[in-house]
């Protein structure tokens, strides 16, 4: 089986090394974290993020997700198409985990934060995967008030939906 997959951190290269230049190394890691941490903050800026479609809503989890693993030391790597299970592939210390990206502006009658863990489509609106039915290691879930958690899946008992309060606690990670 032949994975294609982009490897964000070739688009934060400043400089090449030696005579191949599709073969390029982080010279400044120091900068790249300062760049990536800037842009982070402008987003952490506003009290809330509005998402006004599903797929804003995705791209900016997607982004957060990517500025968290990279300033991390992870190396970021995004499948070509969204025919599988995950959004991102990180490597730390030789060792590949996938990632499942969330983001979530919805919440509760009791104020909390919730995230749909199925996925539904068709003309019916059909459910066609659950989250404890894929082949993920971590969901990353980004709530409107840019609150972020790391979740194992192995974690995850239920089908439909997550509440974000007290048990997900722990699982929060610091941008």
């Amino acid at each position: 089986m032949v994975v294609k997959t982009i490897v964000v951190r070739n688009l934060f290269s400043f400089e090449y090394e030696g005579s191949n230049p599709s073969l390029p190394t982080i010279k400044y890691k120091f900068n790249l974290y300062f760049i990536l941490q800037a842009i982070t903050n402008k987003c952490l800026e506003e009290e809330i993020m509005h998402f006004n479609i599903n797929k804003e809503k995705g791209n900016s989890g997607l982004g957060m997700a990517i500025a968290y693993f990279s300033t991390n030391g992870y190396t970021v790597s995004i499948p070509l198409n969204d025919t599988q299970d995950y959004d991102l592939v990180v490597e730390k210390d030789g060792i590949l985990k996938t990632i499942q990206v969330k983001a979530t502006g919805c919440k509760t009658k009791n104020n909390i934060f919730q995230v749909a863990l199925k996925s539904c489509g068709g003309t019916k609106g059909k459910e066609y995967k659950t989250i404890i039915n894929t082949n993920v290691d971590y969901i990353f879930i980004l709530d409107a008030e840019k609150k972020v958690y790391l979740i194992p899946k192995s974690e995850i008992v239920n089908k439909s939906t997550i509440n974000l309060g007290k048990r997900t606690e722990k699982y929060t990670v610091n941008m």
